[in-house]
């Protein structure tokens, strides 16, 4: 299987595939992510198991992480939509004393919004948590990618006017740093601008919201994150190997 020796403590999640999608699902991953996946075969060549690397140090997110990065791919890859069906996971150890593992704070503010949107009655609270999520994400990407790529890029990001895709000019920015362009002819990309124009009534107008907007609000959130992993895991597989992740 895949090398222990140059990953962060974090999880292998082996999803069942067909003989006939691996190849598709295994090429979209080149040039995406360094060894984000690899393929398991039994040797009567009956049993394909893609394994999908997420560092999350949290079994449930790195599941999750992990269901949600083979959804996109079958998505690039132009297969039809299909519930990922998990055959097991395992934690990868860390063989480097002394690294830091990062926390994502985008993570916490989803949990926060989850557990907020059960109790209830703060609806608009779930909304400005998800949006903070988003927010938050965007921004951490941003500043690794600039800082790899010189004190222009740095520059650049700071004299953004926020960290909201539903922006143009961070967008634009976006990709131009990244790569990765947001696919405006999509379905979840219109949802994350309806769920980034209620946050925005919220906060600026004292809007008030029901509790199906706040779940519109979390599930258009969760939509963009899925995106945003992609660009995360191409900064993680530029930088030198041997260095700590940036605070």
């Amino acid at each position: 299987m895949v090398d222990d020796g140059d990953r962060s403590r974090g999880w292998n999640v082996h999803v069942s595939v067909s003989a006939d999608e691996r190849g598709r699902l295994l090429e979209v991953t080149r040039g995406l992510v360094e060894g984000g996946a690899s393929l398991v075969v039994s040797p009567d060549g009956d049993v394909q198991e893609l394994v999908l690397f997420s560092r999350e140090d949290d079994e449930g997110r790195a599941r999750q992480a992990a269901i949600d990065v083979y959804q996109r791919l079958r998505r690039i890859a132009g297969l039809d939509p299909e519930s990922a069906r998990v055959i097991s996971h395992e934690r990868r150890s860390n063989r480097r004393r002394g690294r830091r593992i990062r926390e994502r704070l985008d993570v916490t503010l989803i949990e926060e919004a989850n557990r907020v949107l059960k109790s209830g009655p703060h609806f608009e609270w779930v909304v400005v948590l998800a949006q903070t999520a988003c927010e938050v994400y965007v921004r951490d990407i941003l500043d690794r990618q600039a800082a790899l790529l010189g004190a222009a890029a740095v520059d650049r990001v700071a004299g953004l006017p926020g960290s909201n895709l539903d922006n143009a000019s961070v967008r634009r920015v976006f990709h131009e740093l990244t790569g990765y362009a947001v696919p405006e002819d999509t379905e979840w990309w219109r949802d994350y601008q309806a769920h980034s124009q209620r946050r925005h009534r919220i906060v600026h107008a004292g809007a008030r919201v029901t509790r199906k907007d706040a779940e519109d609000s979390i599930k258009a959130a969760n939509a963009m994150i899925a995106f945003l992993h992609w660009p995360s895991m191409g900064i993680d597989s530029q930088r030198d190997p041997t260095q700590p992740p940036a605070p």
